[in-house]
C-alpha cells in the first residue's frame, strides 16, 4: 500500500474548521450548568489538571474542545495564565490539612501514605462484594478485608524532615 499526497484548497480547510467548531443545537438550555451539574468528575479532572478551581470555565473549555480533555486543560491553563495577579499570600505548611498523601520520592515516609478519596483504581478493581448499604455500593467504613479504617492524622510530618535533620538537605 503506497502513500498518495493530497492537495487541499483553502475552501476544504475552512469547511473542515467550520465542521469542527459547529456546536449542536442546544436542547438543554444551559449547557454550562448541565455540564457542571452532571459531569462533575470530568469537570473536577480538568480543574485538577489545570491547577485551579473554576467549574464554569472548565465546562466552557470542555465544550469548546468538543470533549477533548487534554485540549480543555490546555485552554483552562492558557486562560488562567492571562489573569491579572493582584496579591501574594504566604501559606504556612503546618496549617494545611491533607486529604491525600502520596509520596513518589519516599517508599515509606514518616506518617504513612494515604490515597484518600480517589477513583484512580476503580477501572481496574471490580467490587464484587454484596450490596450492604442499599445504594449498590459496599459500605465505605471498612477496608476491603473487613477491618476498620484508620482515621487520617490531623498533621503529617514533613517528608524531608529526616534528611534535613541529618544534614543532607538545607531547609
Amino acid at each position: 500500500m503506497g502513500y498518495t499526497s493530497v492537495t487541499v484548497d483553502e475552501t476544504a480547510v475552512n469547511a473542515a474548521a467550520a465542521l469542527a467548531s459547529a456546536r449542536p443545537v442546544d436542547a438543554i438550555g444551559d449547557p454550562i450548568g448541565f455540564m457542571t451539574g452532571s459531569l462533575r468528575l470530568l469537570i473536577d479532572t480538568i480543574m485538577a489538571e489545570a491547577g485551579l478551581v473554576e467549574p464554569a470555565i472548565a465546562a466552557r473549555a470542555l465544550m469548546q474542545a468538543n470533549g477533548d480533555i487534554a485540549r480543555s486543560v490546555s485552554l483552562v491553563r492558557a486562560w488562567a495564565a492571562m489573569l491579572p495577579r493582584f496579591e501574594h499570600s504566604s501559606v504556612e505548611a503546618s496549617e494545611l490539612r491533607a486529604s491525600r498523601r502520596i509520596s513518589p520520592g519516599f517508599k515509606e515516609p514518616r506518617g504513612g501514605q494515604y490515597l484518600g478519596a480517589s477513583l484512580d483504581y476503580q477501572q481496574r478493581l471490580l467490587d464484587l462484594r454484596p450490596d450492604t448499604n442499599g445504594d449498590g455500593r459496599a459500605a465505605a467504613s471498612a477496608t476491603p478485608n473487613g477491618e476498620a479504617r484508620e482515621p487520617m492524622p490531623a498533621h503529617f510530618p514533613r517528608a524531608l524532615e529526616p534528611l534535613t535533620h541529618e544534614g543532607y538537605v538545607n531547609a
